[in-house]
């Protein structure tokens, strides 16, 4: 998702809650049970990570916006529109950070978002490499989607500052100091955090360890070494095995990470019987990128929500004929120009090879050209020289006829090349690419209409860009 999009959404994602499984098995992954997280959350989140609009719930810290922006003239003016200032407690906190946020990204969107704390554990998006996103961008659009994201980043962040260590070892004075900074005594974040895990302690986990057998009815697993799983790679034709089998049965909802969990056989039968829906994905065993691309397109297609994972309403979509990938209506008529618009490498390629092709055929066909090629290319060229004397003395026009030839075989390879490329394309085969005709934008909310308790920074977008317009001019000056 880009700036764009995310202001344009006004910060409203999925706003998906937690999943009961989500803490232990994130916990899982750095050695601590549900116990350990639930005290840390109790203490240091917010509760919900989303607010009553569904945007994450967010601080906007003047004082960071302040040190991140440095001296000069961006720093003056947000200054000077009370957005900036020197000392953390200048001013009070107004109830909702979002319109100062939007006002702060007129001047500066990134570092804006950078100066918010977010999400149900309050990390500070300049903390985003900690989290492990390439910018602050990519960690916000993360948070509006779901508060597994806000806690798997608090657990990154964890892990990033050593404190991962303290959490193990019940450490509470060292976890809420490393998190908190030195006044977390004042604030008792230390006692409440061994209060809390001493109460969750008495509450009975949930289970995780046993969750596959929730996920997989084992009368359908596949054995890995029964034949008809052993032939699953792609024939010549890049097509799917014409025998296939059924795909494992998710029993629970909970089995939105239930490709994690199954083997890589079971995954090659699923990826099976997405290809012969017209889902052109590789049977690798491996739930990556493009898997996941496929299962947001059966998703969507579905009408289910589309978060990449194979769960049961996934399963169900599987088996339902009506979920068959239809190639849009833009697809099927795409053009090369289309593609090459969109950066297609193999196009870029096949343009190459045919404007070499074109031009070595206008130099064959040049005055004095051909005998240029058969007196001199046998001395520049070894292998050319031996040909020669095979064939014997072979006149000019014939050298002149054969390099002609070889130009024509070059060119039309690269125009087959396109061709399948572009029928890829317009079949849906190859979905690496997006459709040539973007989606229809969001209709911006006209300043006429009866807006009733809409947050303010859904306004007409021709505001929005007028107050942009009006605020980098005053920064220019």
């Amino acid at each position: 998702m880009q700036l764009e999009e995310i202001r344009s959404k006004g910060f409203v994602g999925r706003a998906k809650r937690l999943d009961n499984i989500d803490l232990p098995r994130i916990g899982k992954t750095i050695g601590v049970g549900e116990d350990e997280l639930h005290a840390f959350l109790e203490v240091e989140s917010r509760g919900s990570g989303f607010d009553d609009y569904n945007r994450p719930k967010i601080l906007f810290e003047p004082h960071i916006f302040y040190k991140l922006l440095g001296p000069g003239s961006k720093r003056n003016l947000a200054v000077s529109k009370g957005l900036a200032y020197e000392k953390w407690g200048t001013k009070k906190y107004p109830t909702d950070s979002y319109p100062r946020l939007m006002q702060a990204m007129v001047i500066d969107a990134e570092k804006a978002l950078m100066s918010c704390s977010w999400g149900m554990t309050q990390v500070m998006g300049s903390n985003f490499k900690m989290l492990k996103y390439k910018s602050v961008v990519d960690m916000v659009s993360a948070f509006m989607d779901d508060e597994e994201n806000h806690v798997q980043g608090c657990v990154d962040f964890l892990i990033a500052t050593k404190l991962d260590d303290d959490l193990r070892r019940h450490d509470w004075t060292a976890v809420a100091r490393g998190y908190n900074g030195s006044g977390y005594a004042k604030n008792q974040y230390h006692t409440k955090m061994a209060k809390a895990f001493a109460k969750w302690q008495k509450i009975p986990d949930t289970p995780y360890e046993n969750l596959r057998e929730y996920l997989v009815d084992k009368n359908d697993v596949i054995d890995p070494n029964s034949a008809i799983t052993a032939d699953l790679s792609l024939d010549d034709d890049n097509e799917a095995p014409k025998d296939t089998y059924e795909a494992p049965i998710i029993r629970s909802q909970k089995g939105k990470f239930a490709e994690q969990l199954l083997t890589v056989e079971e995954i090659k039968g699923i990826q099976v019987r997405f290809r012969n829906k017209g889902y052109f994905v590789k049977v690798d065993g491996k739930w990556g990128p493009e898997m996941k691309a496929a299962a947001i397109k059966l998703q969507a297609t579905a009408g289910i929500t589309e978060d990449g994972h194979y769960g049961a309403e996934t399963r169900d979509a599987l088996n339902d004929p009506s979920t068959n990938y239809k190639v849009s209506d833009a697809r099927k008529n795409t053009t090369v120009k289309d593609l090459r618009a969109q950066g297609s490498k193999t196009i870029a390629a096949t343009d190459g090879v045919k404007a070499v092709s074109k031009l070595g055929g206008l130099g064959l066909l040049t005055t004095g050209a051909g005998s240029a090629v058969v007196e001199y290319a046998p001395q520049a060229i070894s292998w050319i020289g031996p040909i020669r004397e095979f064939f014997g003395d072979i006149p000019t026009w014939a050298w002149v006829i054969f390099g002609l030839f070889l130009c024509y075989i070059f060119w039309n390879n690269a125009n087959k090349a396109e061709k399948a490329r572009l029928d890829d394309e317009r079949t849906g085969r190859n979905v690496g690419g997006p459709d040539p005709s973007p989606s229809p934008p969001l209709t911006a909310v006209s300043s006429n209409e009866d807006t009733g308790d809409m947050p303010k920074f859904l306004r007409k977008k021709s505001q929005l860009e007028e107050e942009e317009k009006e605020q980098t001019e005053m920064v220019t000056r």
